[in-house]
């Protein structure tokens, strides 16, 4: 595995050796160290090969004057996607530009959920949070999620307890506002023991 991630950040060529003489040719290969992986045998004269894209230019002096004949099937690897990139430079720079822009603005928040009011009107309590300087736009680091929530319970009395949260983009309020107690009605009743 490490190897095919060298070999795929330095590129390599997968190559078809067509003509008699083969076992020649890797004997040649071999002394001169050129390294080569995945050696498929089709038939008696036909042979693919996997190569660095560096060694391929060493093994074309090796065929000069030889019956064997050469050819490139795939370019694999960083360097053959840089190449083909080069021709699309404003998409690769619209693609880092968009990237970072997303990422800057995920340090916003743009959407905030209330969930819990039932005897709080909405427009009173989105007026409480909007003087706390909770709105969209605002920056997650600038929220202080425990001091909000004792705000919001010394604001509105008739709330239990407030939980604020950050996830991602959006800002949730958790309110569970008191209960009535319930009076004894003071009449007769079962007790079971």
């Amino acid at each position: 595995m490490m190897l095919y991630l060298w070999m795929w950040w330095k590129g390599y060529v997968t190559i078809r050796l067509r003509g008699p003489g083969l076992e020649r040719l890797l004997n040649k290969i071999a002394t001169l160290d050129i390294q080569i992986f995945k050696i498929h045998r089709l038939t008696e004269d036909t042979m693919i090969i996997r190569m660095g894209a560096k060694n391929y230019a060493q093994l074309r002096p090796l065929l000069r004057g030889s019956p064997i004949r050469i050819t490139i099937l795939d370019r694999h690897g960083l360097p053959f996607l840089i190449q083909r990139f080069k021709i699309r430079s404003f998409l690769v720079v619209g693609l880092v530009a968009s990237l970072s822009f997303m990422i800057y603005l995920s340090n916003f928040i743009w959407f905030i959920e209330v969930e819990g009011n039932e005897n709080i009107s909405p427009a009173l309590l989105n007026i409480a949070i909007e003087d706390l300087r909770i709105q969209t736009g605002v920056k997650r680091s600038s929220i202080n999620s425990r001091a909000l929530e004792s705000e919001l319970l010394l604001r509105f009395p008739s709330l239990s307890w407030v939980k604020i949260s950050v996830e991602g983009v959006k800002l949730q309020i958790l309110l569970s506002e008191r209960k009535g107690i319930e009076e004894d009605y003071g009449g007769a009743g079962h007790v079971y023991a």
